[in-house]
């Protein structure tokens, strides 16, 4: 099948989007799918190998839009959709509302991929999906979680045996270069974090952390140079914390099959990419199921959208958000109790391996669509 995949937004980016994207190309076409990714292009482009930054082989093409500032959107939406139109394909996966809209017009066969409810987008963009929903070349919506399901439905009342649950994902981790912190050899356990430092991401949970288990050494990976330069004048004075910045998305499994155990304290509002927005209704976070890959234990805020994936002391300790005491017993048990968290590292893992990773995403996606849409195209795959 030639497939066209849609981002919505600019690659390179720090963005979890754009290594969902990437991810999810390498997997439709490990499948035997003659894939091409249209994008936006980011900042920082020039020069830069997208396929080995995001730890994926170059085996499906690439359509780079430059972006224009002010309609960059706008002229990405149309020269995506012609190039869909003229290109060939038989399919069209899009995470781009406008792009969708205007394939859709074009007669091409759209699956839509949909990271957030109808009820946040803005003027235009639901007017985009008002369109695309009533049209018959849509052929289904992907959602990230069961939460975020039953809001489409509740919503705009699509129908539910064309909405397709699939939470997100990550790689089966291969080759890692062990990080042993050999400049800290002090410490005998090190905990990590890896992410964004939004709001509602529960970086001030590590700091008090810290503060109550300095013989542990915590590491949190990710944010921009301002962000990590802020919380490290504001933890100064705590020497067991360590803030290293962005690191290419390819070289995050072996940190995380390095540290003793994983941090995930979202909080009870958790912001986005531009640090805007809420998504803890339904929200699944690529870094849940990074962690699980690794068979690291972890200890995670116990959040009813994450309850569809983990389950509390079999595949992580789960605690509430903002219960330090909590957090303090979980991290205690994981260090006294190596077998305790081994076995939950394991279990973790030997659920990831079953149901989440990027390759069994793209195989439910194509016995979906062969499910609720059997045209001839779908039936060769």
């Amino acid at each position: 099948m030639k497939i066209l995949y849609i981002a919505s937004g600019k690659i390179p980016s720090k963005a979890a989007n754009s290594v969902h994207v990437m991810k999810m190309c390498q997997a439709f076409a490990n499948l035997g799918n003659d894939v091409k990714l249209a994008f936006q292009e980011g900042k920082g482009s020039k020069g830069f190998d997208f396929y080995s930054s995001y730890g994926v082989q170059p085996i499906f093409k690439a359509f780079c839009v430059p972006a224009i500032p002010f309609i960059g959107r706008f002229v990405f939406a149309v020269l995506s959709s012609l190039h869909a139109l003229t290109g060939a394909f038989d399919l069209v996966f899009s995470r781009c509302l406008p792009s969708a809209l205007f394939c859709i017009a074009l007669g091409k066969k759209v699956i839509l991929e949909m990271h957030e409810p109808p009820s946040v987008l803005t003027r235009h963009s639901k007017l985009f999906f008002t369109l695309i929903i009533k049209n018959k070349n849509l052929i289904g919506i992907i959602v990230i979680s069961k939460a975020l399901k039953d809001i489409f439905i509740n919503e705009c009342f699509y129908d539910p045996n064309k909405i397709l649950v699939l939470h997100d994902g990550a790689d089966v981790p291969q080759n890692l270069e062990n990080k042993n912190f050999d400049i800290h050899r002090s410490y005998k356990f090190h905990a990590g974090y890896t992410g964004h430092l939004y709001k509602g991401r529960g970086i001030e949970v590590i700091i008090d952390l810290a503060k109550e288990f300095p013989e542990i050494l915590f590491h949190i990976i990710g944010g921009n140079d301002d962000e990590c330069q802020e919380w490290r004048d504001r933890t100064s004075f705590i020497r067991n914390i360590l803030f290293y910045g962005h690191i290419s998305h390819g070289e995050i499994a072996s940190y995380l099959d390095s540290f003793d155990v994983l941090l995930a304290p979202y909080q009870r509002k958790v912001a986005v990419y531009g640090n805007k927005g809420d998504t803890s209704a339904w929200m699944s976070p690529l870094k849940i199921f990074e962690y699980m890959a690794s068979g690291t234990p972890m200890i995670c805020s116990d959040m009813p959208v994450l309850r569809e994936v983990l389950e509390h002391n079999r595949s992580a300790i789960l605690c509430t958000p903002d219960d330090i005491s909590e957090w303090c017993v979980a991290l205690r048990d994981l260090i006294d109790n190596p077998e305790h968290a081994k076995e939950i590292g394991d279990q973790a893992k030997e659920e990831f391996l079953l149901r989440y990773t990027w390759q069994a995403r793209a195989e439910s996606i194509i016995k979906f669509l062969n499910t609720i849409r059997p045209p001839k195209f779908l039936q060769k795959t």
